[in-house]
Formats: structure tokens, sequence, C-alpha cells
């Protein structure tokens, strides 16, 4: 079930109770702009989410093997597989 858009809070934190995992596979733009630290991905691993995101921006300082993993960005193969783990 993909979400787009703001939501209400109440809606988010029901979304996120009802996940398995939490996939931001962000990645770097072709101008160089990225994330930081994606407060949506945050916001997950307070739900106890583990969660996947782009080694890309602030991402690889927030995730390591404890809550989840932080696939190479742009590489679809890695994303796949740890979706799959």
């Amino acid at each position: 079930n993909i979400q787009s858009g703001p939501l209400p809070a109440a809606r988010v934190a029901a979304a996120l109770r009802d996940a398995d995992v939490f996939v931001l596979p962000n990645r770097v733009a072709r101008d160089g702009d990225r994330d930081g630290v994606p407060v949506a991905m945050i916001e997950a691993m307070g739900q106890g989410l583990p969660v996947i995101g782009g080694a890309a921006g602030g991402v690889p300082e927030l995730v390591d093997d404890l809550v989840g993993w932080c696939i190479p960005p742009d590489d679809l193969d890695a994303l796949l597989a740890a979706i799959d783990e």
C-alpha cells in the first residue's frame, strides 16, 4: 500500500504499525541533491520496524546491521535482496 503526500500523524502511525518493513531507497540526484537524515525513517525505527535505506546522505550514519540494511544507491539487486531477507 503506497502512500503519497502529507498524511495526518494518526494515519502515519497506523501505516507504520501495519508495516513489516520500511523501505526508502534514497539516492543522490543528478544535481547532487540528497536527503540528510530522513525523518520518516527515524519514525519507522521508533516504531521498531527494520529499515532499508540507500547509502546516501545521512542514512549510513543512521542505519546499521542492528536496525536494517544500508544498500548502495541505484542498486536494484541489493534492494530486492534486502527486501527478501
